[in-house]
Formats: C-alpha cells, sequence, structure tokens
C-alpha cells in the first residue's frame, strides 16, 4: 500500500533469461545451463580474478612473522567455549526481520528457542570450536541479484548481488569477532 501511494514500484530480478555477450553477437538466452554458467562466471569474478601465484612481498614479509613482544597466552581465551550469557548477548542484538540463509532457520526462530534448544545450539557451536571444523553446508549460501538503479535489461552486469549465509555461521562468527576484538583493543 505505501509502495502505490508514493509511487514507488518494488524492483526485482527474475534470473529466467540473461544477456549472453561471449559471442559475436549477443543475444538473450532463456537456456538454464546458459543462465546458471554466466551467473556464477559474473559473480565468482565480479570483484576482480585474484592472481594465481599471491605472495607475501618480501618488504612485508617481517610484519607476517610472530613478534617476540607480544605474548601468547593473550589469545587463550579466544578458543573457550561458549557461555549461555555470551550467546545470548550475541543473539538479541541480532534483527529482526531479515532473510534467512540456506536452512531458512530465522534469527527471530533462534532468540525465541526455549532453554533446552538454546543448550544444544551451543554445544554444537562448542564441538565447532573444539574440533576447529566447520559443516560443509556452511560453504554453501543463497546469491540473490537485486536490480541497480538503472534497468535490468536481462544483464548481470546491471545487477548486485546479497548473500544470505546461514544464521549459525553468523552467530559464531559474530562470537569469534568479539573475542578478537576485546583481545585487540
Amino acid at each position: 500500500m505505501l509502495n502505490s501511494i508514493l509511487n514507488k514500484e518494488k524492483r526485482r530480478i527474475t534470473l529466467d533469461r540473461i544477456m549472453v555477450t561471449d559471442v559475436d553477437s549477443p543475444y538473450i538466452s532463456t537456456d538454464p545451463e546458459d543462465i546458471e554458467r554466466i551467473a556464477t562466471k559474473h559473480f565468482q569474478t565480479s570483484a576482480g580474478i585474484p592472481p594465481d601465484n599471491v605472495s607475501i612481498p618480501s618488504d612485508w614479509l617481517s610484519d607476517f612473522d610472530p613478534k617476540d613482544t607480544i605474548d601468547a597466552s593473550i589469545y587463550q581465551n579466544l578458543m573457550n567455549p561458549i557461555l549461555d550469557s555470551e550467546y545470548l548477548s550475541i543473539i538479541s542484538n541480532l534483527l529482526n526481520n531479515k532473510a534467512s540463509g540456506p536452512s531458512f532457520i530465522t534469527y527471530e526462530a533462534v532468540q525465541y528457542a526455549g532453554p533446552l534448544c538454546r543448550s544444544f545450539i551451543i554445544r554444537l557451536l562448542n564441538a565447532y570450536i573444539y574440533t576447529t571444523l566447520i559443516p560443509n553446508h556452511w560453504r554453501h549460501t543463497l546469491l540473490f541479484p537485486i536490480p541497480k538503479p538503472t534497468n535490468w535489461e536481462c544483464s548481470i552486469d546491471k545487477t548486485r548481488p546479497i548473500v544470505l549465509l546461514e544464521i549459525f555461521h553468523k552467530v559464531l562468527s559474530k562470537i569469534l569477532t568479539l573475542r578478537l576484538s576485546t583481545i585487540f583493543t
């Protein structure tokens, strides 16, 4: 209703056709294989193709060596088990009405989970920390092309990606980032 009153159009992309430009004369394809190939290539290379042989410049090598002046014991709490209070602090600050990741578990579902569910989640996250292994499915995300302010015209170049990650991946990342931030300060 608000969009109608304000004369705003909700812009969205349906990726059922795509402009093929890797041939002599560009054309629009509706072949799902072409769409997948072109979209995948575009989003994998849109930030630039990293060089194959990435090495640290020799001038910087000394900056990456362990420093004798830094006490390594300051990092000892980084991989400690997650406490209930720490977990509650993180999930209470998650924003509501956000899109879920591949599992379709929302922030609200995690925030309103009971004590038994919360203890299972904390136990699971602690297992990831203890084993230093993360689930393979955390490597999979949902990527949605969002139109830029110009008309989309079936050109993947006129989109920007939004990536939805798994919620527990984000929670664990937030906990570790907060711990590192505390160490650094």
